[in-house]
C-alpha cells in the first residue's frame, strides 16, 4: 500500500493532528521515512497545518534528505506552502500573523516574488493600491 493511503483514514477523520504529533520529524528522519514525510508534508498542506508542513521540510533539508532536485522541489514547495498560508491569513484579516509569517518567510526567501508582493499587500492599505 501507498503511505498515503495509510494516512487518508486518519486525516478523513479530522485526526491530522493526532498523525501530526505522531510523526513529529525527529521520529521520521530517526527511522529514516523520507518517503513517509514526504506524504506527511503534502497531507498537512491539505489539513491547512502550514506550519507543521514548514517544520517538517526544514527537518528534510538540514538533514539533506533527497538528491539535489529533491531539495529544490522542497523549497519550492516552501515557498508555496508559506505563499499559501500567507493568502489564508489575509483573507482572513489576521494581518498580525500574517506579517509575523511573512517576516519569516521573507528572511529565509527574501528573492522570491510572490512572498514579495503579499509583503507589498500587507504593507498597502487594503482597496487602496
Amino acid at each position: 500500500h501507498d503511505t498515503a493511503d495509510l494516512l487518508r483514514p486518519l486525516l478523513a477523520q479530522n485526526r491530522s493532528e493526532d498523525l501530526f504529533l505522531l510523526f513529529d520529524p525527529q521520529t521520521l528522519l530517526a527511522v529514516d521515512q523520507p518517503p513517509i514525510a514526504s506524504d506527511l508534508v503534502t497531507a498537512a498542506r491539505d489539513a491547512g497545518d502550514y506550519a507543521y508542513a514548514l517544520t517538517l521540510i526544514e527537518a528534510l533539508n538540514q538533514e539533506k534528505v533527497g538528491d539535489a532536485g529533491q531539495r529544490r522541489t522542497y523549497e519550492a514547495l516552501q515557498t508555496t506552502i508559506y505563499g499559501e498560508w500567507l493568502n489564508r491569513l489575509i483573507a482572513e484579516g489576521d494581518d498580525e500573523t500574517a506579517r509575523e509569517i511573512y517576516a519569516d518567510a521573507n528572511g529565509r526567501f527574501p528573492q522570491d516574488p510572490a512572498i514579495h508582493l503579499t509583503g507589498v499587500e500587507l504593507v498597502l492599505p487594503r482597496g487602496n493600491w
